[in-house]
């Protein structure tokens, strides 16, 4: 009985130990890549772009950051770094993330980058539609 009722207060004191070593500083967080990007090939001046891509949100806090800039717009999905001993779900959560360029925030080679943790980011190029020659 005395070796359980140890062992029971040992588990017990690692659980606490653990639940309560959580850092006190702010949390770090990583890049993570989006995927399955949906952009259009092509759109007119005075059309609204509607942007979609899929990442992990799974386990932690997420951010999905959106620059807009003159020639293209940038997205990037941050991941917060879990703590040692912090449980996640064994099932993978996919999210669907969007954007939207209404018209006047995109121009002509209006590029659409998805950054990568690699580096290496996707890039889509959304183009104006070909004009009909005058005859």
């Amino acid at each position: 009985m005395r070796r359980s009722t140890s062992r029971l207060i040992l588990a017990a004191a690692a659980l606490s130990a653990a639940a309560c070593s959580e850092p006190t500083s702010p949390p770090t967080w990583v890049m993570i890549g989006p995927t399955d990007f949906v952009v259009p090939a092509v759109a007119a001046a005075n059309d609204t772009v509607n942007i979609t891509f899929r990442y992990d949100n799974s386990c932690g806090g997420r951010s999905v950051t959106q620059r807009l800039l003159d020639d293209r717009l940038e997205i990037s999905v941050l991941a917060e770094v879990q703590h040692p001993g912090m449980l996640c779900p064994a099932v993978i959560v996919i999210t669907t993330g969007a954007a939207r360029l209404m018209p006047g925030q995109h121009g002509p080679d209006f590029s659409v980058v998805f950054r990568q943790p690699s580096g290496v980011d996707s890039v889509r190029v959304i183009r104006r539609p070909a004009t009909a020659s005058a005859r």
